[in-house]
């Protein structure tokens, strides 16, 4: 008996003891919060007016940008902390801050005036249900491509503007770059698509990352970024 009582506060004292390594090990883990400040201009330079709604809007959409382990916090109406992980989080909030991940569709149509060729936006990122990175079987090179689908609405917008531009190009911009440039074969109905060109494993995850949340409603801007020990 005594023999079975020492075994038995033998394994307390390595439960207790391995519990306080993971607790201290918790408390060191370094993390990281960054304040963003909500600026009164969208991306176009446009005068904003800032409410509640648009910053639900901002968090909504950074939610979906950041890892599952990010956390949110409003500060008034212009200003959230960002609280990560750890620091090793922080490169990749940023990159998500600054863009604004708005994506549009864009016939090509002849300016006579100017004698140039104007895109025009007939679709955006709005169309977009749901977005991921994946390998570009296709590709010789292995590069990477976006597979999206499309919500109910934009699957009818889509369908008819491949429709309209079979043998024309369709003009896939990302932030006003223009990403890719595909020549439409014929209408594109089932409400899927691909975005190819020569992406990275880490361009294709961000840009499918930015088509999934959709577009930040305004600019945003670091205010402050610090590192912290969790309590």
């Amino acid at each position: 008996m005594k023999t079975n009582l020492f075994i038995l506060l033998a394994l307390l004292s390595v439960c207790a003891v391995v519990g306080a390594q993971l607790l201290n090990s918790e408390k060191s883990t370094p993390k990281a919060a960054l304040v963003v400040e909500l600026q009164p201009q969208d991306f176009d330079g446009e005068k904003v007016t800032l409410t509640p709604e648009i910053q639900d809007k901002t968090v909504t959409v950074l939610k979906q940008r950041l890892s599952e382990e990010a956390h949110l916090v409003k500060d008034g109406v212009n200003r959230i902390v960002v609280e990560l992980p750890g620091n090793d989080e922080v490169a990749r909030a940023k990159k998500f801050l600054e863009r604004q991940g708005k994506l549009e569709f864009r016939e090509s149509v002849y300016n006579e005036e100017t004698g140039e060729v104007d895109w025009q936006t007939h679709l955006d990122g709005s169309a977009i249900e749901s977005a991921m990175a994946l390998v570009d079987d296709r590709s010789p090179t292995g590069s990477w491509m976006i597979s999206f689908t499309l919500t109910e609405a934009g699957k009818a917008e889509f369908a008819e503007l491949t429709e309209r531009l079979i043998g024309k190009p369709l003009g896939i911009f990302f932030d006003g770059e223009q990403i890719s440039t595909p020549t439409i074969q014929g209408p594109i109905t089932g409400g899927r698509g691909q975005v190819t060109g020569s992406f990275t494993q880490e361009d294709a995850t961000e840009l499918a990352t930015c088509m999934s949340s959709g577009a930040l409603p305004v600019k945003l801007e670091l205010v402050e970024s610090r590192s912290a020990t969790s309590e």
